[in-house]
This record gives structure tokens, C-alpha cells and sequence, in this order.
């Protein structure tokens, strides 16, 4: 008789006949691959440079931030720490997040030039069992626990280059993958959360922030 254990459901993905722990390595795995929905950008406004601590001109900061699930990268390993498993499973080191930025929705409309959006990636990550320690008690609903650690400047990543484009296309490899000769191995649990700016300048007197028009964009990400 197979054993299966219960976090993980019935799938003979998980059978462990021998009750070993770390359990065995699967035969087969399914294809990794994770789709995020369309999310228009929900602009956040506040007025900026309307005080002399203020080095800026006056006008309005718009602020928007994505964040992507936590992925668990490396499922191979399963509950090689005795800990559930936790995380959008991976199936594959090769696997990359795919962020796509369309400019508006209808799709139709063009990205402006030059791109007025300036944009920040953090990653978040852990490299051991993503439960948080100082939530005993709450079982496999857990969420996993990452931390930031580490954040680059992603603008150039977004910035269209010819006139008239209509989305643009990131991608973003998780810690680790670079490490030894080649591609590495990731780390197993990863995060990543984007931030995105855009500026106004309106000059004196700063007109109300329900007044202006950001640029209107519509982000859409997957891992395969």
C-alpha cells in the first residue's frame, strides 16, 4: 500500500512506500507554469515638492506596487526539513518570471515615449522551510514567511523602444540561478514585488490629485 502524506493530497507524485524522509525524487513532474490575471494599475497620488523639505519641483508622486505569489522553486525537495510544503510550486530550475506591461486596456493604445514610469524589483526570499517560527501553532495554512533581501532598478527593463510599442516585456531570474558554471540552482522559496512610480509636474498652485491623469497601464506576469 502507497503512502501519501496528507498536505500533500493523493497525487503519486508524492508516494513514499518507504516512509523515507527526505521522500524520494518523483518520475515525473508536471510542467511548471504559473499565470497571474490582468491587473490595471491602481495609481496611488500625493502631492510632492509643496514644502521647502522638499527637494523636487511641485506636483504629484503616483505610486503603484505588484507583488507576485511565493514560488516554491525547488518542490524537488519537498519536506526534506519535515515542514509542509509551502508556495506556488516549480517543477523547474530553468523556470522564469515573465512580467508583461501593456499600455492601457483596450491593449491598443501605444506605451508613451519616453517612458515616464520609473521602476523598482525587491526580491524576497528564504532559503530553508518558509514557515514562520513565531506562528506555532497555525499548521499548513501557514504562509510562507520570505524576507526582502535584496532590490535593483528595473526601469530599463520596461521602457519601450520604438515608437508606437504596445507592451513591454521583463523578466526576472530569482537568486541563486547564476551561481557555479552556468545556471545554478534557485533558492527554494522567492517573492517578487515591483514598484512603479510616476511623476507630475504641475508647477504652483499643485491641483488636486483626483484631477490628474496617470498613465493608464495593465500588468499581466507568468513562470514557464
Amino acid at each position: 500500500m502507497k503512502q501519501y502524506p496528507d498536505q500533500f493530497g493523493r497525487s503519486p507524485l508524492y508516494s513514499n512506500p518507504e516512509g523515507t524522509l527526505p521522500m524520494p525524487s518523483p518520475k515525473e513532474v508536471p510542467r511548471p507554469q504559473w499565470y497571474g490575471a490582468k491587473m490595471p494599475f491602481l495609481w496611488t497620488g500625493v502631492i510632492s515638492g509643496a514644502t521647502p523639505n522638499d527637494a523636487g519641483p511641485p506636483g504629484i508622486l503616483f505610486t503603484y506596487a505588484w507583488t507576485s505569489p511565493v514560488f516554491d522553486l525547488r518542490p524537488d525537495l519537498r519536506s526534506a526539513q519535515a515542514g509542509p510544503k509551502q508556495g506556488n510550486p516549480i517543477w523547474s530550475t530553468a523556470a522564469r518570471l515573465y512580467v508583461q506591461i501593456f499600455g492601457g486596456d483596450p491593449q491598443s493604445l501605444p506605451l508613451t515615449q519616453p517612458f515616464p514610469v520609473t521602476t523598482q524589483a525587491l526580491d524576497f526570499g528564504q532559503t530553508t522551510v518558509a514557515q514562520s517560527q513565531t506562528r506555532a501553532g497555525e499548521g499548513i495554512g501557514t504562509p510562507p514567511n520570505v524576507v526582502l533581501i535584496g532590490s535593483t532598478d528595473a526601469t530599463s527593463k520596461f521602457a519601450p523602444t520604438a515608437v508606437g510599442q504596445e507592451s513591454s516585456i521583463a523578466g526576472f531570474s530569482p537568486p541563486g540561478t547564476v551561481l557555479g558554471f552556468g545556471d545554478g540552482y534557485p533558492i527554494r522559496y522567492w517573492r517578487l514585488k515591483i514598484h512603479f512610480s510616476l511623476f507630475i509636474e504641475t508647477g504652483f498652485p499643485i491641483p488636486p490629485v483626483e484631477d490628474q491623469d496617470p498613465e493608464t497601464l495593465v500588468l499581466q506576469a507568468a513562470v514557464y
